[in-house]
């Protein structure tokens, strides 16, 4: 085994431990998992080992929710993906992420033969959860008889619209782990922003705390001297920019979407 060899495996299981600490999974034990994604590695030398291993354990949930690998296994299944579902739905859709998900389970056992491709389990069990948050929010707008408001008002002194205030759509970050390389460019992004936009600081710094730095809402808001709320305000108004920017839909694929 040459150096790029080991740097490749060790980087391998730098993630799976980050992914098992993160989700808690348990389908696939650390080495199987280690192993699968190794192999993945080898045969795909180019594409983030993050996605790859993401991709790996997808398929070990898509195998066993399509029950072909026992009740016990089809049950901790749906246990694993309600539970990703409902850590990402909980932050997207705090209004109506409970009813969300466990309508589009309903969905995803429904139509489990429509998911084409394994690897990408989840983005397809997402799916449904997007569509029926849609059908959830339209179902309370009728029902509440709303004003209307229209959400592109801006308020504020920076221009944020109602639409911007009741949303934080980082969901494109929250689904995908960094590398180091990544995290160094995606800083490097950041800096050079910041010095492009300097009336977007706050904005900006806002991201880099979420989301290279780790920090929590109520942290930020601590930092930057504005309640919670407000951070939720300038992240999502500072991720509007950036992804109107060419250097992050480069980093992070989306020109390519």
């Amino acid at each position: 085994m040459d150096v790029s060899d080991t740097a490749r495996d060790r980087r391998c299981r730098e993630v799976i431990a980050h992914l098992l600490a993160r989700y808690g999974w348990e389908l696939l034990d650390r080495e199987a998992f280690a192993q699968r994604t190794i192999a993945a590695a080898q045969a795909n030398p180019a594409i983030d080992v993050a996605y790859l291993a993401f991709g790996v354990y997808n398929q070990a949930l898509y195998n066993a929710c399509s029950g072909n690998e026992g009740p016990f296994r089809w049950e901790q299944g749906y246990k694993e993906i309600f539970g990703m579902l409902c850590d990402r739905a909980r932050r997207i859709y705090p209004d109506v992420w409970e009813d969300a998900v466990q309508s589009a389970l309903e969905m995803i056992c429904q139509r489990f033969e429509r998911c084409i491709v394994p690897q990408a389990f989840f983005q397809f069990a997402w799916g449904h959860v997007q569509n029926a948050a849609r059908s959830q929010r339209s179902y309370l707008r009728r029902r509440n008889h709303p004003s209307t408001l229209s959400l592109e008002r801006s308020i504020g002194d920076d221009d944020i619209t109602l639409f911007d205030s009741l949303t934080d759509p980082h969901a494109d970050f929250e689904t995908r782990i960094l590398s180091d390389e990544q995290r160094a460019e995606l800083h490097a992004i950041l800096t050079a922003f910041t010095r492009e936009h300097p009336r977007a600081r706050n904005q900006l710094i806002a991201v880099r705390l979420k989301f290279l730095d780790d920090k929590d809402d109520e942290t930020i808001g601590q930092i930057l001297g504005v309640p919670v709320k407000r951070v939720h305000e300038l992240r999502s108004l500072g991720l509007k920019k950036l992804r109107a920017d060419p250097r992050l839909a480069r980093l992070l694929g989306d020109a390519d979407e």
